[in-house]
């Protein structure tokens, strides 16, 4: 049983009185108006019209008030629309499924090789894929991409048009046909080229474009004929055995001149790989193919108003309500954040400005002060420089007046030679008439405090006298 799988499955799709089917090609706009009639739809307005500017480069909000002044125009009051994209906005590709793969895992499995395989950024491009299972080939993916900005671009542009986007389709892919059984092939001929899907049952299995298969620019138009037969042959060369064997019918869509040109050139080749040309005169609900200028517009608006998904769906979701009260609670708290923020960036300001301030004052007070400074600094540092010349304290009669307070009064002891170095050190010679006396002196100079590090250099007893050298630190 083939089974696809959209990765929008999970969008709620429901019907619609009425619908806008959409397509931009060309240069020009397609709209085609969709009324659902219980299980059958009518038309209402269609037209085509040609836009003042490039729909992807040109400015929206020029754009959109261009779209709605021509829908006006046209007595469209539609709100609802589908966008029908080309197939040349879309990079298509395919990927088998491994047949050991669990079900649960092919979704992960899909947007992995979708990553190693698109030669864009995930971030650049919205995507959707199906997959699909055929006999001869096993499980296979079907994936297509079209640029984010592409994307944008058409909703800013419906914005301002005053158009909201019920979606945004390949449309292409809404023509797929065939019965249950019997694979088909839907050729659309537009002023481009020619584009073809193979399907079966509503359900798309291949497509791809055929640009520049078509000159309008002469007198007579030529149609490629050999070139799109030998690519169709390579084509289908690719094809799982049994798309290929299934494939019995085909049908050409499009422009009724277009459809013409193409049906001359390829009806004798096709025949003769035994494909038969399908003459189906009625889409989908009723609407006649020879109305539609455009019917993959009219199939994929079809889709939508009937509530049943398209295959591959651009439009990304919308926010559900739970998603809409986190984004404004999200919206709220960043609010918040950022006024914190700012409040926090103003507070810092205002600190460093205040401190700016002060340093300045400081500054101001400085300049005023530095020359007397200078001066005072000056006279301190001649000051240290010649304070030992000047010693209030005179030290040096300091000293000698605590080494004599260590001498007895009765003149025991008496000195011959004091000498002062460097007003650091201090050596003495002198005699004693008596050991006991030079002891006590001895003794008492090592009780002063203000003597440090004594050293008895030299004592010697001689003609009745004790002969000592000493030294210590001052």
């Amino acid at each position: 049983m083939n089974k696809l799988l959209n990765k929008f499955a999970g969008r709620k799709h429901q019907k619609h009185a009425s619908i806008l089917g959409v397509a931009f090609e060309g240069g020009a706009m397609t709209a085609i108006e969709l009324h659902r009639r219980e299980e059958r739809c009518e038309t209402g307005v269609m037209l085509r019209q040609t836009l003042s500017q490039d729909i992807l480069s040109g400015n929206p909000e020029l754009l959109g008030a261009e779209i709605r002044k021509i829908l006006e125009d046209a007595g469209v009051r539609e709100k609802k629309c589908v966008i029908s994209l080309p197939l040349s906005w879309v990079y298509v590709i395919y990927q088998d499924i491994p047949e050991a793969l669990p079900e649960s895992d092919v979704d992960n499995y899909i947007a992995l090789q979708i990553e190693k395989k698109l030669p864009f950024s995930p971030e650049d491009v919205v995507v959707s894929s199906i997959h699909f299972e055929a006999a001869a080939a096993g499980r296979r993916a079907v994936i297509a991409a079209v640029p984010v900005q592409h994307v944008r671009s058409l909703e800013k542009i419906m914005r301002a048009s005053r158009l909201h986007v019920a979606g945004m389709a390949l449309g292409v892919a809404a023509l797929s046909g065939g019965e249950e059984d019997v694979f088909g092939v839907s050729f659309f001929a537009h002023q481009d080229g020619l584009d073809m899907i193979i399907g079966r049952g509503g359900k798309v299995y291949f497509i791809r474009s055929f640009p520049g298969a078509v000159s309008l620019e002469k007198e007579e138009p030529f149609v490629d004929a050999e070139m799109i037969i030998r690519e169709m042959r390579i084509t289908l060369g690719r094809l799982p055995e049994d798309i290929r064997a299934g494939m019995k019918s085909y049908r050409i869509l499009g422009e009724a001149r277009l459809v013409e040109i193409f049906k001359k050139e390829l009806v004798p080749l096709l025949s003769r790989m035994g494909l038969e040309f399908e003459d189906k005169k009625l889409l989908a609900c009723g609407i006649e193919v020879s109305q539609m200028a455009s019917p993959q517009t009219c199939a994929a608006a079809m889709n939508t108003l009937f509530g049943r998904p398209n295959h591959f769906e651009f439009l990304p979701p919308a926010a559900g309500c739970l998603e809409k009260l986190m984004g404004r609670i999200s919206s709220r708290r960043l609010f918040w954040q950022a006024a914190a923020g700012a409040a926090l960036a103003a507070l810092a300001i205002i600190i460093f400005g205040v401190q700016a301030l002060i340093l300045g004052r400081y500054e101001r007070k400085w300049s005023a002060m530095e020359p007397d400074v200078r001066r005072v600094s000056a006279l301190q540092e001649k000051i240290r420089k010649y304070r030992p010349w000047h010693d209030d304290a005179i030290r040096s009669l300091s000293v000698l007046r605590e080494i004599t307070k260590a001498f007895p009064e009765e003149g025991s002891i008496w000195v011959k030679s004091v000498e002062i170095r460097g007003m650091a050190s201090l050596q003495m010679s002198g005699e004693a008439k008596s050991e006991k006396a030079w002891l006590a002196m001895l003794a008492k100079l090592r009780e002063n405090k203000t003597i440090g590090d004594l050293k008895v250099s030299q004592v010697k007893k001689g003609d009745g006298v004790l002969q000592f050298t000493i030294s210590f630190s001052i």
